[in-house]
């Protein structure tokens, strides 16, 4: 006799900053196993960021307009904080999804190199950043963010809504895991010759699956516009140039990639993108200090 799941027989609790706990321990095993990821580069001590530590930022091209809104929402976009790093493609990813979803929220930049005490209270068990703070409320780990952003906030969906297209949606968020730590591993790999082709030649053949049975003929993961999954894989759009020049060697080349080169090149050119990631010459800059300093570790 087969089981049939539905909205009777719920597996994860009803309030969206429980049900995110709840990936958020999966997450955690998943991290905990992983070494030389990229985010390992937002835990090696850093010198400070020439940028303000606090300023709020507020959605320019904010959608539904706040007047529309249920009034105890509106008061709850005003408790939102995000704890980030300036070039961090995690971090990008809840600026994306925070100003298409049209919720106002202040920005608090990190030093990594002396963390804050808030930091430390809100993400003590990775002590990472991103953090999106909701009221009195921490959630952590970026993926787990994005899906909180989605629920709490439904106008603007960034998910399907059929069940099934929103899990297939969700596949391919969860592939992207594999494929973030495979460029991590680019980046920060310290051989050279044949070993460093032979580990731009893993991300290669990661992103050809995600080119042939994830991005297919659409313009975005989306269809025609940006979702979560396009969130998820931002930082294909502009952090793998800088680290292929860094290293040099050539993985998103419209040779190789031609759908996925033309979907990065359409993601850098939406407002949402290309208002808030940082100049490339600051992205290159980074990535190559990051190399130098793991390099020494």
């Amino acid at each position: 006799m087969s089981m049939q799941l539905s909205e009777e027989n719920p597996l994860l609790p009803k309030d969206p900053y429980e049900r995110s706990l709840a990936p958020g321990l999966v997450l955690a095993k998943i991290h905990n196993r992983r070494k030389g990821s990229i985010s390992d580069a937002f835990t090696t001590p850093y010198p400070p960021a020439n940028r303000k530590a606090r300023h709020a930022c507020i959605c320019s091209n904010s959608k539904p307009p706040l007047q529309s809104l249920h009034p105890d929402l509106i008061k709850t976009m005003s408790e939102v904080k995000l704890y980030g790093f300036w070039p961090s493609p995690f971090s990008q990813r809840i600026i994306w999804a925070l100003k298409l979803k049209g919720v106002e929220y202040e920005y608090i930049e990190e030093d990594l190199s002396n963390k804050s005490e808030s930091l430390l209270k809100y993400n003590p068990v990775h002590k990472k950043i991103p953090v999106l703070i909701h009221g009195d409320k921490p959630i952590a780990e970026s993926l787990v963010i994005l899906e909180y952003i989605e629920e709490t906030w439904p106008e603007n969906p960034l998910l399907p809504k059929d069940p099934y297209e929103r899990a297939m949606a969700r596949f391919w968020i969860q592939y992207g895991v594999d494929t973030v730590a495979a460029l991590g591993a680019l980046t920060f790999y310290q051989g050279s010759g044949e070993e460093l082709k032979k580990a731009a030649k893993e991300l290669l053949e990661s992103l050809k699956i995600l080119e042939e049975q994830g991005l297919g003929d659409k313009k975005f993961f989306g269809g025609e516009s940006m979702n979560l999954v396009d969130i998820s894989y931002g930082a294909l759009g502009y952090w793998l140039a800088a680290v292929e020049e860094a290293k040099g060697v050539k993985v998103l080349e419209p040779s190789t990639l031609p759908r996925l080169h033309a979907w990065a090149k359409n993601l850098n050119e939406l407002p949402v993108v290309k208002e808030n990631i940082p100049a490339s010459d600051k992205i290159l800059a980074f990535v190559t200090g990051a190399m130098n300093r793991l390099a020494k570790n």
